[in-house]
């Protein structure tokens, strides 16, 4: 598997795979993610399985420790370093799951965003995913203003990776028990 910055050219497979992943009402539109592809450059990545994209992973670099809900329709532009690197999406095409190309896309983007010293690694995902999320040493978090984000009638938890620089007071929220 190769892992590359997504293109235009990759548009088509990442909606399709998108539409596998989400419902109608989660699913980004066509019109979001070519916004995303101009303004996400460096993290915005693919993976490719013999030439057939296979999955992806998507964020901007903001000064926004968490992802927000103007976001997915306000693409901001990446900080060109430092600031926190936001997950928006990580989807994997059904057929390819379980061979840890999610976790392979994370870890690329994570070592990015080091590399652009970013202080975090945070994603906003829906509860379904922790066992995932989990897998990958994600820590579930809460900010003081936020337990939870309800949308769509499902709850999406915040999760970060510290990446060493600036901790932020943050308080863990424990949920499996």
């Amino acid at each position: 598997m190769k892992i590359t910055d997504a293109t235009l050219a990759d548009l088509p497979e990442i909606l399709r795979i998108e539409q596998l992943g989400f419902t109608a009402e989660e699913a980004g539109t066509a019109e979001q993610y070519q916004d995303r592809l101009a303004r996400l450059a460096g993290t915005f990545l693919v993976a490719k399985e013999k030439h057939k994209l296979v999955g992806f992973v998507v964020g901007a670099a903001t000064q926004e420790p968490y992802v927000a809900d103007w976001m997915f329709e306000h693409t901001p532009t990446n900080l060109p370093t430092g600031g926190h690197q936001l997950i928006y999406t990580i989807a994997i095409d059904p057929a390819y799951r379980g061979h840890g190309l999610g976790s392979r896309l994370l870890v690329a983007l994570q070592e990015r965003a080091q590399n652009a010293h970013r202080e975090t690694l945070s994603l906003t995902s829906l509860e379904r995913n922790v066992p995932f999320t989990l897998k990958m040493d994600l820590k579930i978090t809460v900010l003081l203003t936020q337990l939870m984000l309800v949308k769509f009638g499902l709850i999406w938890l915040n999760r970060y990776i510290d990446l060493g620089l600036n901790l932020i007071v943050r308080h863990l929220y424990e949920v499996l028990k």
